[in-house]
């Protein structure tokens, strides 16, 4: 586990609090993890009791110095205990049990698609802004117009009518 930790979510922390105290069979709720949402609905206990034997945990959290964590690597690639002696597990996510839930589903996003689509939002809302000024600045031009004309009427009704008196 290296680099800096997510602020709300705690996801370093949740990771080492799995490894280290597993989850908690009925709420699959992280055992010891003081995240936002430290749950691990999709994975059985059997995979998170296979996480805990497979893997050892190196905390690097809140580590960003790449010569730390590559010489990090380094020792543990020298280390190497070799293939787990267990037969490979595969773990389905697949939350295909036949029913529809109710409500809208999740989209699933990459990083640089939501980045885009964030962008494209903000890029609306600037032509939006835009277009309120514009409409804007007619307002007010046509406003100075209209203001024109109703000065040259009076002036023009006012001069009428001390001519004629």
């Amino acid at each position: 586990l290296a680099g800096a930790e997510v602020q709300g979510h705690i996801t370093g922390q949740s990771f080492k609090a799995l490894h280290e105290n597993g989850a908690d069979p009925d709420k699959k709720k992280i055992i010891g993890a003081t995240g936002a949402i430290p749950f691990v609905e999709n994975v059985p206990l059997d995979g998170v009791e296979r996480f805990q034997q497979q893997l050892e945990i190196v905390d690097l959290i809140d580590t960003e110095d790449i010569g730390a964590i590559q010489s990090k690597i380094n020792e543990c690639v020298e280390k190497d205990p070799g293939a787990f002696e267990e037969e490979a597990m595969v773990i389905s996510v697949d939350d295909d049990d036949g029913e529809e839930e109710e409500g809208e589903a999740m989209k699933v996003v990459s990083a640089e698609t939501g980045l885009i689509e964030a962008r494209i939002r903000d890029i609306n809302t600037k032509i939006d802004m835009v277009g309120a000024v514009q409409r804007n600045m007619a307002g007010n031009y046509a406003g100075k117009v209209q203001g024109i004309m109703i000065g040259l009427a009076f002036t023009l009704i006012v001069g009428v009518l001390f001519l004629m008196f």
